[in-house]
């Protein structure tokens, strides 16, 4: 199964102990930038980081525990793990609106924000919306609205020679199909418990 992926996110308590073991790694790692939601830039008490590839990046995350309408606080002590899976969309509403015909459960779009400290900085604005449709991970599709300014040249080549996602491997064994995107697809979703007791998603780099 191929998805147009986005980006993936990890999760943890605390969003430096992440970018430690991504820098010892060997990845460029970017931040962390405060997150703000809705039209209003109302704080969205997240924090996050990001490794930037070619056309995919990896998002490292820590949530406050007060931000209780942020879809990953339901996991923000736990040991760190892959959490979030973002597809691509071209128009948000217009995703969402097919996908709710589907008849997978999809919350509204939002609007959000991050500073870019890279390249002519100034802010990346995007359009999302998730879904609770896998166990275990938040499903979201983002529409960036400065995707030129996301990817700058500068900062997408990786000091480890990495260059992009080529996999995303998934504990739960059953993707809604109206994620999958054959035709547009860059990311091959494997889906099945790659090992007993495992949750979420591991990536494949």
């Amino acid at each position: 199964m191929r998805i147009a992926l986005d980006h993936i996110g990890w999760l943890a308590p605390d969003v430096n102990r992440l970018i430690d073991v991504f820098t010892a790694l060997g990845f460029r790692v970017l931040g962390p930038v405060p997150l703000q939601s809705g039209e209003a830039r109302h704080p969205a008490a997240q924090w996050s980081a990001h490794v930037m590839f070619r056309d995919t990046y990896l998002e490292l995350t820590s949530v406050a525990d007060g931000a209780v309408g942020n879809p990953l606080h339901r996991w923000r002590a736990d040991p760190p793990c892959v959490r979030l899976v973002l597809l691509r969309a071209v128009d948000a509403g217009a995703e969402r609106a097919r996908l709710a015909s589907a008849g997978l459960p999809v919350r509204d779009v939002q609007h959000a924000e991050r500073r870019l400290i890279y390249g002519a900085g100034g802010v990346a604005r995007f359009r999302w919306f998730d879904s609770d449709s896998v166990p275990g991970t938040v499903v979201a599709w983002v529409q960036h609205l400065d995707r030129e300014a996301l990817f700058d040249p500068d900062v997408i080549d990786q000091p480890n020679t990495a260059y992009a996602i080529e996999a995303v491997h998934c504990a739960a064994t059953d993707w809604p199909a109206a994620l999958a995107d054959e035709d547009t697809g860059n990311v091959e979703l494997c889906c099945g418990a790659a090992r007993a007791g495992a949750t979420g998603a591991v990536v494949g780099v």
